[in-house]
């Protein structure tokens, strides 16, 4: 079963050992401090960490044990840390990269809110009117001889036929039936070729594909500089930083930039030839490469991306309200429109 850890305590998990190990604390005994903190949701697996560490292993070694806690990125940080002899330093990008990340994908969730609860409410209430008040006019309207309006015809025929309780069915069962035999798939072939299929059509996507565009740049060129900071190679870092992509499509050319890098291509081509990054970064990583500022670049540029991000999701968030209002009254007139018309019409005949 797989634990369920969130980026922002594994970010205070990261800091909090990056401030004892900068203090001087040795790592064992810094670790072993964290294991008696009660805030510390998975304390027992710190303990295990430090049983692991006692036996002689690293620690990157020992968080690869506990990968279900702790993201690939975080093993491969704490290894180039090691490997650089500047481990506290490379805990410390880590935390603001989880950070980071962490606050990203609440402000997207936070905007994504609003919009998700006025389709489901709008959804609830086709149900009533589909399943009880549809049928009761219409029977009355037939009974009275009254010819319904066409907005009315048309309403009731296709929410009819679109919400009938056997369709719903059928496409419930239908979805589920996908879900097992995707689950099923040991190889993991449909989910990956569905995910693959997925990724590629959301980076077309208005406003949308942008903003999937830049988050993944963001994640990855900080994640990219952290290693590089820590002394590893370009094609190393390309290599490891790639699956934090989080889109299939960008991931695989990140990865077919870094096959062009080993075949002797300049970095900032090799990201052009496959489109990676937006334009502006390929530019300004071609500068950086000549004057060898990679890793100050990468950092700037993720920033740069993650406030374009912020940014973004804000004026969203500020726009999505009111639209979603503005659509919410223009369907629920629709529908008063739609069962007052025959009523009307029937009382007028009446008088």
């Amino acid at each position: 079963m797989k634990a369920k850890v969130s980026r922002q305590k594994l970010s205070r998990f990261f800091r909090s050992l990056a401030v004892m190990l900068g203090g001087g604390l040795g790592l064992l005994p810094s670790l072993e401090h964290l294991t008696k903190d009660e805030s510390l949701v998975f304390s027992e697996t710190v303990r295990g960490i430090c049983d692991t560490l006692i036996s002689g292993r690293s620690f990157s070694f020992a968080l690869k044990n506990y990968s279900n806690i702790f993201p690939k990125v975080c093993c491969d940080l704490v290894a180039a840390g090691e490997k650089s002899g500047t481990l506290h330093k490379s805990l410390d990008r880590l935390a603001d990269y989880l950070e980071r990340s962490s606050t990203l994908e609440k402000k997207f969730k936070a905007a994504m809110v609003y919009p998700m609860v006025i389709i489901i409410l709008m959804f609830i209430m086709i149900l009533v009117m589909v399943w009880f008040v549809f049928p009761r006019e219409k029977e009355l309207l037939e009974s009275m001889g009254a010819e319904m309006p066409l907005i009315t015809r048309i309403l009731f025929d296709w929410l009819g036929v679109a919400f009938h309780p056997g369709v719903l069915l059928t496409l419930f069962v239908a979805g589920l039936s996908l879900s097992i035999l995707y689950s099923r798939n040991n190889e993991g072939r449909a989910q990956d070729a569905l995910k693959r299929l997925i990724d590629r059509n959301i980076l077309h996507l208005p406003l949308i594909g942008p903003l999937v565009y830049k988050m993944s740049a963001a994640r990855v060129l900080s994640v990219f500089g952290t290693l590089l900071d820590s002394g590893s190679t370009i094609d190393q870092a390309m290599l490891n930083s790639a699956k934090m992509m989080g889109n299939t499509e960008l991931e695989e050319r990140l990865n077919l930039a870094q096959v062009d890098l080993l075949h002797g291509y300049l970095f900032s081509e090799s990201l052009q030839r496959h489109k990676v990054f937006p334009p502006l970064a390929i530019q300004l990583f071609a500068v950086a490469e000549e004057s060898g500022g990679l890793p100050v670049m990468s950092g700037r540029l993720a920033r740069m991306y993650e406030e374009d991000v912020e940014s973004t999701i804000n004026t969203m968030a500020s726009l999505v309200e009111p639209l979603a209002l503005i659509g919410m009254g223009g369907f629920v007139g629709i529908l008063l429109l739609a069962t007052l018309l025959p009523t009307a019409q029937v009382l007028g005949n009446i008088g």
